[in-house]
């Protein structure tokens, strides 16, 4: 049953730590903007949560577009210029230390599923930055070498829970969508966008204390990424006999 199945992965929130990383950009906002450091992370964790409203409420912007306009959100919540924003993103981006940002429950699973021929990638959304910054923190990070196919939305056009971008990741490594396992940390944008794309999906949640997979929904939930590989031999001994 090895490689029968594919497993892909959201990235901020799922693999890496987005409350560590938007800390580090609000530190690096500070300094350079003479703010401090709660003026910054206001402006910075505001204008997320800003971005990430405009991105559900309108599933036809571009997610190039959408890019541009949360960099303006966040250039107006810190009463800067865009370049600045840019030149901000960039210095955090570089500086950012891997091993603060890292889930330390990630890399043991990513192994233990590459160790079972499990053939894994990415399907992750973009906000303030292109998803060429996310590349280069996998890269960074170690996990790259991973991943055999990576789909972002501002490459393919469509943002989760769009179907487009699943079935994108299911043309692209060349397994069926009911094959393929994508795991996330948000319900709506990863679970729900999985299951109408006929994936099966795993909602990685590390406050809960429970696990469960309920095989008539084709869904899942883990508090702990080290529960995955489990998973994925039950499911694929269901699926690929």
């Amino acid at each position: 049953m090895a490689g029968c199945m594919a497993v892909s992965f959201d990235v901020w929130g799922t693999l890496v730590d987005l409350d560590k990383t938007l800390d580090h950009l609000s530190e690096v906002a500070s300094r350079r903007l003479g703010l401090t450091g709660e003026e910054a992370r206001r402006a910075v964790y505001g204008s997320h949560d800003d971005a990430r409203r405009l991105r559900r409420l309108t599933p036809n912007l571009h997610p190039a577009e959408l890019i541009s306009r949360a960099k303006e959100m966040l250039a107006a919540r810190l009463s800067t210029e865009t370049r600045v924003v840019d030149s901000i993103l960039f210095e955090a981006f570089t500086t950012v230390k891997p091993e603060a940002i890292l889930y330390p429950d990630v890399e043991p699973a990513l192994s233990e599923l590459e160790e079972a021929g499990c053939y894994m990638g990415v399907i992750g959304n973009v906000l303030f930055w292109p998803s060429s910054y996310t590349v280069t923190v996998l890269e960074r990070i170690g996990l790259s070498r991973y991943f055999k196919t990576l789909v972002f939305s501002d490459t393919v056009g469509y943002s989760k829970p769009d179907r487009g971008i699943f079935l994108e990741f299911a043309e692209a490594s060349g397994f069926e969508p009911g094959r393929i396992i994508h795991v996330g940390d948000n319900t709506l944008e990863d679970v729900g966008g999985a299951l109408s794309s006929g994936f099966i999906g795993v909602l990685i949640n590390r406050r809960t204390r429970r696990n469960m997979y309920i095989e008539e929904l084709k869904a899942a939930v883990i508090n702990d990424m080290r529960e995955l590989p489990k998973l994925y031999h039950e499911i694929s001994r269901t699926t690929c006999t």
